[in-house]
């Protein structure tokens, strides 16, 4: 005797809505957040890579993940099922150049097949895992479009100002170079960038004591410490003099 064709389309729907009904937490306690790249884990090797820069993960409910590395964007398509996430149709821009920890990052995220939410922190677990904070929304938050120097004035005890050759900002945690360069030749001038805009994703809730090196030539004549961080929009200074006086 044939079963009723209704009880196999009420079963069908019955595990369709459930299913639906699944995915929909998952979404919900992962999405309307912005989660930012603490760290990548490699457990076989037993090895761990740090950010220098800011990558902020953003995920909707509707399915959608957003990421930005250095130079680009990605986005791509998350599903919850049985195992655990599925992330597919993943598509980046092509500008030069990302570092190779944001490359790393890219080439990682359509590995993900699993993840854990623990508080503030999101792990997503695929070849290797990436670790995440959760960051307060920015959502609805209005910036002013200007952009964000702060500039330290470096003088000799006299007044003159100080030329520089080469400056670099380096972050005392870890050691990490935030930024060298070299100063433009005949550059006469003494407001010296510390930080600006551009390391807003980097900074962003979060207090970050860096240390500001000025170099003539090969000689060190700066070495000085300040807590910088950002909020939604901007970079800040929260400790450290920017009228700098060296011998």
């Amino acid at each position: 005797m044939m079963k009723p064709v209704g009880t196999k389309v009420c079963f069908f729907l019955l595990v369709l809505t459930l299913a639906c009904s699944q995915d929909e937490p998952a979404r919900e306690e992962l999405a309307n957040s912005d989660w930012r790249v603490l760290s990548i884990v490699d457990k076989e090797k037993r090895s761990q890579l740090l950010p220098v820069y800011g990558y902020i993960l953003r995920m909707k409910t509707d399915g959608q993940l957003y990421y930005n590395l250095d130079a680009n964007n990605c986005s791509a398509m998350y599903q919850r099922n049985a195992e655990g996430i599925i992330v597919a149709d993943q598509s980046c821009q092509e500008r030069c150049c990302d570092t190779d920890f944001a490359v790393n990052l890219q080439s990682l995220i359509p590995t993900i097949n699993t993840f854990k939410v623990t508080g503030d922190s999101l792990t997503l677990i695929g070849e290797k895992e990436i670790i995440f904070e959760k960051l307060p929304s920015c959502e609805g938050v209005g910036c002013q479009k200007n952009w964000e120097y702060i500039y330290l004035d470096i003088r000799t005890q006299t007044g003159t100002p100080v030329y520089l050759t080469k400056v670099k900002l380096v972050r005392k945690e870890d050691g990490a170079i935030l930024y060298e360069h070299n100063v433009s030749e005949g550059y006469a001038g003494f407001d010296y960038t510390l930080i600006e805009d551009s390391f807003q994703k980097t900074l962003r809730n979060k207090r970050v004591e860096v240390s500001f090196l000025g170099y003539r030539n090969d000689l060190l004549l700066v070495n000085k410490d300040f807590v910088v961080t950002a909020d939604c929009c901007h970079v800040s200074l929260v400790e450290g003099s920017l009228q700098v006086v060296i011998d």
